[in-house]
C-alpha cells in the first residue's frame, strides 16, 4: 500500500497506514551489537552464546570442515591493514548471508568487499591507517550494511581513503546487513562445545553450520603435525604472541588433530603438561579448530591452518590465547528492505570534523525533532580528508544513503510526522566549510520505490560549530 505524502516547503508530512517493522529473527539469538562488561572476562565484549543457546543436543561428529561448503569464498590476500574486516565481512558475513539465501560464493555480486566498512574508519583516531578495530565493523553492518562486489569494487581494491559515492550504492548495502552478533567465550571444554556445536549446526540442528572470527597475535609459530595426526605434514598453531594484531577465521574443527606439546612423546589430554598442578583445557594436546587467514594461498596451507584446542584456553598476553578467550559470530538478514530513506550530496573539505543524524517529529510546525538516530559510517571519522578524498576532487559532493526506517516506529499510525536530516559539526577553529546540495526521503514497498520527495531552499550551507 503506497503510503500518502503532503508536501509544503521545507517540510515533509507522513500520512503512515502501518509502521510494522520486518519480523524478528526466529531464533532467540542476541540482536544488535552492544558490547558491555560481563563476569569472567577480561575485556568488555558481545553478548556471550553459551551451552542454554543449543537448541538440538545432537551428536557432533568428530571433524567439522566448512572449508568445502560452496558459502565459503576462494582465499584472498587483504589489501592494507583490513585484517579485521577481511575476517568479518570477506569471509564471515559473506558465508553466513549467502547460506541464507543458499548463493554460492563464487561470483561478484554474491561476494562483500571488506574496505567499504574499513575505510569509514581509517584515519579515525587511534588507528591513522594503521588498521581498524573489527569491533567497529559490527556497528557498520548493523547500521549501513555493505555493499556486493559487483557495485563497489573486488576485495583486492585499495584506497586507503575512498568512501563510496553515490546512493545506488548504500541502498544496496541497506539490503546486505546483519541483525546482531554474539560473542562465544571458548577457553573451557562448555565454551568449546558451543563452538562446535555452531561450526556444525548453527546451535539450532541446521544442516550447515557457521563461522567464527577471532583476534590474535600475527607472531606465527606454525609447527607441521606428526605423523600420528589427522592431516599429518600440515601446519597448526600452539599458540600466539602476546599482543592481538590480527584477526582470522574459524571454519571448522577436527579431534583427531595432534601434537606433542610437551616433548613427551605420546599425545594426551589426561596429564598437567603446563605444570600447574591441575589438568584443563590447556593441557590437552588433541584436537584443533581449522582456520583460514587473509593472506594468501602462499600462505600456510593454502592460506589454511589448525589451531589446537588447548590454545583458545591459554591466557591472552604471555601465554599466548587469543583476545579475551573469545571468537565473535554474526547473524545477517536473509532479507531487510528499507521502507524509508534519506538521499544526500553533502560536501565537506574534513569529514572528520561532521556527524549525521537523521530525526522525527510529530508536532508538524516544529525545528527540533522529538528523535534522532546516528550512524556509525557518519561519525566525526576520517581525519582531515575530504567527504570525496582528493583523487575526486575536494569540490566534489558525496551522495549517500541512510536507511531511516526505524523512525517509522516512532510515529503512531495515521500520524502526521516532519522528518529531519542534521549534520553536526565539531569545528571550533572554522579550519573547513561544507554545504548539503540535494536532500531527498525516498518511500519504499519491499524493494520497489514507491515515492522520492525532494527539500526545497538547497544547497545550503552547513552551520560552523553547531548543528544544520
Amino acid at each position: 500500500m503506497k503510503l500518502n505524502w503532503i508536501f509544503l516547503p521545507a517540510l515533509f508530512f507522513l500520512m503512515l497506514f502501518s509502521s510494522a517493522l520486518s519480523a524478528q529473527n526466529e531464533v532467540s539469538f542476541p540482536r544488535g551489537v552492544n558490547i558491555g562488561e560481563r563476569a569472567g572476562m577480561k575485556f568488555p565484549d558481545l553478548p556471550a552464546l553459551t551451552s542454554d543457546f543449543i537448541k538440538h543436543r545432537m551428536e557432533l561428529p568428530y571433524s567439522v570442515d566448512n572449508s568445502t561448503s560452496p558459502y565459503l569464498r576462494p582465499v584472498f590476500n587483504q589489501q592494507g591493514a583490513s585484517c579485521g574486516q577481511s575476517t568479518l565481512v570477506g569471509y564471515n558475513f559473506t558465508y553466513e548471508i549467502n547460506r541464507l539465501r543458499n548463493l554460492t560464493s563464487d561470483t561478484a555480486i554474491n561476494l562483500y568487499p571488506d574496505h567499504f566498512v574499513w575505510n569509514f574508519m581509517n584515519a579515525t583516531t587511534p588507528y591513522y591507517g594503521g588498521g581498524v578495530s573489527y569491533f567497529h565493523t559490527f556497528d557498520l553492518l548493523y547500521d549501513a550494511g555493505n555493499p556486493n562486489e559487483v557495485i563497489y569494487g573486488p576485495i583486492e581494491f585499495n584506497d586507503e581513503y575512498y568512501w563510496a559515492s553515490g546512493y545506488e550504492v548504500y541502498h544496496n548495502a541497506m539490503t546486505n546487513r546483519i541483525s546482531g552478533a554474539a560473542s562465544i567465550p571458548v577457553g573451557t571444554p562448555e565454551g568449546l562445545l558451543v563452538l562446535k556445536h555452531w561450526l556444525h549446526n548453527h546451535l539450532e540442528g541446521s544442516e550447515t553450520g557457521g563461522l567464527a572470527s577471532f583476534y590474535a597475535s600475527q607472531d606465527y609459530g606454525l609447527v607441521a603435525l606428526p605423523q600420528e595426526s589427522a592431516d599429518a605434514g600440515k601446519h597448526a598453531h600452539t599458540r600466539f604472541g602476546p599482543k592481538a594484531t590480527h584477526a582470522m577465521t574459524i571454519v571448522g574443527y577436527n579431534d583427531s588433530v595432534c601434537y606433542d606439546i610437551n616433548n613427551d612423546g605420546q599425545f594426551t589430554n589426561d596429564l598437567d603438561i603446563t605444570g600447574d598442578g591441575i589438568v584443563d583445557m590447556r593441557d590437552w594436546e588433541y584436537g584443533a579448530m581449522k582456520a583460514v587467514n587473509s593472506y594468501g594461498t602462499n600462505w600456510g596451507d593454502d592460506g589454511f591452518f589448525y589451531l589446537m584446542y588447548r590454545t583458545l584456553a591459554l591466557e591472552y598476553g604471555e601465554q599466548g590465547g587469543i583476545w579475551n578467550n573469545s571468537v565473535h559470530v554474526l547473524f545477517p538478514e536473509a532479507e531487510w528492505h528499507p521502507k524509508l530513506t534519506i538521499r544526500a550530496s553533502i560536501q565537506h573539505y574534513w569529514r572528520g570534523k561532521i556527524r549525521l543524524r537523521a530525526g522525527v517529529s510529530l508536532d508538524t510546525s516544529s525545528y527540533v525533532p522529538d528523535h534522532s538516530i546516528e550512524f556509525s559510517h557518519f561519525n566525526f571519522q576520517g581525519s582531515y580528508v575530504p567527504m570525496h578524498d582528493a583523487d575526486e576532487g575536494y569540490d566534489e559532493p558525496l551522495e549517500l544513503g541512510l536507511d531511516i526506517s526505524e523512525l517509522l516506529s516512532y510515529i503512531p499510525a495515521g500520524e502526521a510526522a516532519r522528518f529531519f536530516l542534521l549534520i553536526d559539526e565539531n569545528d571550533p577553529e572554522n579550519q573547513a566549510d561544507g554545504v548539503v546540495t540535494s536532500f531527498s526521503l525516498l518511500e519504499y514497498e519491499d524493494d520497489e520505490l514507491i515515492q522520492e520527495t525532494a527539500a526545497v531552499f538547497l544547497p545550503k550551507a552547513i552551520n560552523n560549530n553547531e548543528t544544520t
